[in-house]
Protein backbone atom coordinates (compact mmCIF):
# COMPACT_ATOMS: atom_id res chain seq x y z
CA UNK A 1 0.00 0.00 0.00
CA UNK A 2 1.08 3.82 -0.75
CA UNK A 3 2.06 5.97 1.95
CA UNK A 4 -1.30 6.88 4.10
CA UNK A 5 -0.47 10.63 3.14
CA UNK A 6 0.02 9.38 -0.62
CA UNK A 7 -3.51 7.65 -0.49
CA UNK A 8 -5.12 10.44 0.72
CA UNK A 9 -3.76 12.92 -1.43
CA UNK A 10 -4.97 10.83 -4.57
CA UNK A 11 -8.68 11.23 -3.65
CA UNK A 12 -8.19 14.84 -6.10
CA UNK A 13 -9.50 17.88 -5.66
CA UNK A 14 -12.58 19.52 -3.57
CA UNK A 15 -14.94 20.08 -6.47
CA UNK A 16 -17.53 22.16 -6.09
CA UNK A 17 -16.07 22.99 -2.76
CA UNK A 18 -12.54 24.03 -3.94
CA UNK A 19 -12.46 27.85 -3.50
CA UNK A 20 -11.84 30.61 -0.71
CA UNK A 21 -13.59 33.41 0.58
CA UNK A 22 -12.84 37.38 1.39
CA UNK A 23 -13.70 39.20 3.81
CA UNK A 24 -15.74 42.40 2.54
CA UNK A 25 -16.66 45.42 4.51
CA UNK A 26 -20.74 46.48 5.35
CA UNK A 27 -22.29 49.76 4.48
CA UNK A 28 -25.25 51.27 4.81
CA UNK A 29 -27.04 54.11 2.86
CA UNK A 30 -27.94 56.86 5.05
CA UNK A 31 -30.80 58.73 2.86
CA UNK A 32 -31.19 61.62 5.22
CA UNK A 33 -27.98 62.82 5.53
CA UNK A 34 -26.84 61.30 1.93
CA UNK A 35 -24.41 59.92 2.68
CA UNK A 36 -22.75 55.82 2.90
CA UNK A 37 -22.06 54.48 6.05
CA UNK A 38 -19.63 51.72 7.48
CA UNK A 39 -21.02 49.25 9.49
CA UNK A 40 -18.04 48.31 11.74
CA UNK A 41 -19.27 45.46 13.52
CA UNK A 42 -20.06 43.45 10.91
CA UNK A 43 -18.71 41.87 7.33
CA UNK A 44 -19.67 39.91 4.52
CA UNK A 45 -17.84 36.59 3.43
CA UNK A 46 -17.99 36.64 -0.37
CA UNK A 47 -16.71 33.53 -3.05
CA UNK A 48 -13.41 35.35 -4.78
CA UNK A 49 -14.43 32.76 -7.71
CA UNK A 50 -17.68 34.02 -8.65
CA UNK A 51 -18.54 37.61 -5.70
CA UNK A 52 -21.34 36.04 -4.74
CA UNK A 53 -22.03 36.80 -0.97
CA UNK A 54 -23.02 34.03 1.66
CA UNK A 55 -23.47 35.27 4.42
CA UNK A 56 -23.27 38.40 7.51
CA UNK A 57 -20.98 37.47 10.38
CA UNK A 58 -19.10 39.45 13.32
CA UNK A 59 -16.19 41.49 12.34
CA UNK A 60 -13.64 39.07 14.47
CA UNK A 61 -15.41 35.80 12.73
CA UNK A 62 -12.42 34.00 11.07
CA UNK A 63 -13.44 31.58 7.99
CA UNK A 64 -12.05 28.31 7.14
CA UNK A 65 -11.98 27.89 3.32
CA UNK A 66 -13.43 24.07 2.70
CA UNK A 67 -10.47 22.77 1.60
CA UNK A 68 -8.44 23.46 5.08
CA UNK A 69 -11.00 22.02 7.15
CA UNK A 70 -10.98 18.79 5.09
CA UNK A 71 -7.14 18.84 4.94
CA UNK A 72 -7.92 18.89 8.64
CA UNK A 73 -9.92 15.80 9.01
CA UNK A 74 -8.11 14.16 6.43
CA UNK A 75 -4.75 14.91 8.78
CA UNK A 76 -6.80 12.94 11.68
CA UNK A 77 -7.50 10.30 9.55
CA UNK A 78 -3.93 10.19 8.47
CA UNK A 79 -2.76 9.30 12.07
CA UNK A 80 -5.15 7.34 12.99
CA UNK A 81 -4.67 3.54 12.59
CA UNK A 82 -7.71 2.77 10.57
CA UNK A 83 -6.92 0.80 7.37
CA UNK A 84 -7.46 3.65 4.23
CA UNK A 85 -6.71 1.37 1.97
CA UNK A 86 -9.55 1.99 -0.61
CA UNK A 87 -10.79 5.11 1.04
CA UNK A 88 -13.08 7.41 -1.27
CA UNK A 89 -14.27 10.87 -0.59
CA UNK A 90 -17.85 12.18 -1.50
CA UNK A 91 -17.55 16.22 -1.64
CA UNK A 92 -20.82 18.37 -1.87
CA UNK A 93 -21.97 21.65 -1.30
CA UNK A 94 -25.32 24.08 -0.83
CA UNK A 95 -26.45 27.48 -0.13
CA UNK A 96 -24.18 28.60 -3.12
CA UNK A 97 -21.00 27.11 -1.29
CA UNK A 98 -22.02 28.66 2.01
CA UNK A 99 -22.05 24.57 3.27
CA UNK A 100 -20.09 21.76 2.29
CA UNK A 101 -19.26 18.37 3.60
CA UNK A 102 -16.78 15.38 2.75
CA UNK A 103 -17.62 11.95 3.86
CA UNK A 104 -15.00 9.18 3.49
CA UNK A 105 -15.50 5.91 3.08
CA UNK A 106 -13.15 3.05 4.49
CA UNK A 107 -14.15 -0.09 2.77
CA UNK A 108 -11.94 -2.02 5.21
CA UNK A 109 -13.98 -1.22 7.88
CA UNK A 110 -17.06 -3.21 7.08
CA UNK A 111 -20.11 -4.61 9.65
CA UNK A 112 -23.01 -6.88 8.50
CA UNK A 113 -25.79 -6.18 10.36
CA UNK A 114 -27.14 -9.57 9.95
CA UNK A 115 -28.24 -10.77 6.27
CA UNK A 116 -26.91 -11.19 3.17
CA UNK A 117 -25.52 -8.63 1.37
CA UNK A 118 -26.48 -6.35 4.15
CA UNK A 119 -23.16 -4.78 5.12
CA UNK A 120 -21.99 -1.15 5.76
CA UNK A 121 -18.52 0.88 5.60
CA UNK A 122 -17.17 2.77 8.20
CA UNK A 123 -18.17 6.77 7.05
CA UNK A 124 -16.32 9.89 8.34
CA UNK A 125 -18.23 12.71 7.73
CA UNK A 126 -16.55 16.35 7.68
CA UNK A 127 -18.50 20.00 7.60
CA UNK A 128 -17.76 23.28 7.34
CA UNK A 129 -19.89 26.41 6.65
CA UNK A 130 -19.66 30.27 6.47
CA UNK A 131 -23.08 30.88 7.73
CA UNK A 132 -22.70 29.42 10.88
CA UNK A 133 -24.83 26.70 10.66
Amino acid sequence: MNNRAEVLENLGNYGAADFTVRKESLMIRNELEEQIDTIDSHIALVREDNNTPLSVVGRNYNPVNHPDAFKTAENVIMLSDLDIEGITRDVGCSHNGARAYATYTLPNHRVNLGREGDDVALTISARNSFDGS
